[in-house]
């Protein structure tokens, strides 16, 4: 009887040991994932913010009476300037 006890213990042992291990895992992963999501949210308002940012230079430019040509140039020079302070 000592022998079944002994043997349910180590079982009882081993399968604690391995839901703790699956359990440290899953909390692991869970933790990763919550901050690739906030750096994607993160990136998103920036892309957005910049593109806003783009199209308002491009209306006021527009709405000032300058050419397609002219108004390309000065979104293509904004566009160098912002990729440089970054």
């Amino acid at each position: 009887m000592t022998k079944v006890r002994d043997t349910a213990s180590k079982t009882a042992s081993k399968i604690s040991s391995t839901f703790s291990r699956y359990r440290n895992a899953i909390l692991t992963v869970t933790a990763a994932t919550a901050g690739l999501g906030a750096a994607t949210v993160s990136g998103t308002k920036k892309a957005s913010d910049l593109q806003t940012t783009y199209k308002t230079v491009t209306n006021v430019l527009v709405k000032g009476g300058e050419s397609a040509k002219s108004t390309a140039k000065q979104v293509a020079k904004c566009s160098q300037t912002q990729q440089n302070t970054q």
